[in-house]
């Protein structure tokens, strides 16, 4: 698994999943995110197979300051109780390494900007996120 530098992981609630799933490039391993379990959790144990990634590109539901990963809404509120788990997501990862979250206006006003600024805080990483719908 070297030689992967990119991996995506899509929560399936997102509408017309498949049609962004399908213009991904095939060498860029894709994950979905089952419903029914916490997908903060469910992504640091996949990644544990994976180092020196470049980017984890994570496609979700969003509002600001929210981001939902299957059943676990990541907010500013609980984005602490993750605090290992994101810490762990970063180790599969290289020093200059971004975390991109797509989900709607995740990063807008001042929850988004503080979500962000925790999230990068706590992972170490670059994180960006949309501010837009």
């Amino acid at each position: 698994m070297q030689d992967i530098k990119q991996i995506v992981f899509v929560d399936p609630s997102v509408e017309d999943y498949r049609f962004l799933v399908h213009g991904i490039d095939s060498s860029i391993p894709v994950y979905l995110l089952p419903w029914n379990k916490d997908g903060v959790l469910f992504i640091e144990q996949t990644l544990t197979q994976y180092s020196e990634l470049d980017s984890v590109h994570i496609i979700s539901h969003g509002c600001q300051g929210a981001i939902v990963l299957g059943r676990a809404v990541l907010d500013v509120i609980s984005i602490d109780q993750y605090a290992e788990a994101l810490w762990n997501i970063a180790q599969s990862m290289n020093s200059d390494g971004d975390i991109l979250l797509h989900a709607c206006e995740l990063a807008a006003r001042t929850n988004g900007a503080q979500f962000v600024e925790r999230f990068a805080a706590l992972t170490g990483k670059g994180v960006a996120a949309a501010t837009e719908r």
